[in-house]
């Protein structure tokens, strides 16, 4: 193990199980001490946003599941929609951190989407999260918790 965290400490799929999708490329699979936190990362570009982001499904090392996948679908088709929900929401948050009014002009510039992650598939409730940072609000990272497509927090 130091092995590996001095020659390869960017590169943690490298001893890990991997699964090639054809939408995401390479998967690798992080065990976690408790199972419900298990899942399959990947470092992919996102469409709507054009930049590269990593992916977490939660999921068991048999692989993720197709309805997980369905669902990320539904996000990237209604992600313009969820940038206009999210404006105020974010807004309101950053003037309680800062303790003064701020003005978004165009999120998509001020903001950059790092992250997604999908929970376990739910009949009735998919929780999933995007993940941002922003160099002009100074904000080392925030994350946006869904249910369905409801903001229940912003951390």
């Amino acid at each position: 193990m130091i092995l590996q965290t001095l020659f390869f400490p960017n590169k943690p799929f490298l001893f890990k199980k991997k699964i090639n999708d054809e939408l995401f490329g390479l998967m690798w699979f992080n065990k976690s001490k408790d199972p419900k936190f298990n899942h399959y990362q990947a470092h992919f570009i996102f469409k709507p946003s054009n930049h590269e982001i990593d992916i977490f499904f939660d999921a068991d090392k048999e692989g993720i599941n197709p309805r997980q996948k369905m669902f990320f679908y539904e996000i990237e088709k209604k992600y313009s929609e969820l940038l206009r929900q999210i404006v105020q929401p974010v807004t309101e948050k950053l003037e309680k951190r800062k303790l003064r009014e701020i003005k978004i002009n165009d999120f998509s510039k001020e903001f950059t989407l790092f992250a997604i992650s999908i929970s376990r598939v739910s009949e009735f409730n998919q929780e999933w999260s995007l993940s941002y940072y922003s160099g002009k609000h100074s904000m080392t990272g925030f994350t946006i918790n869904f249910k369905n497509w409801d903001i229940i927090s912003i951390d």
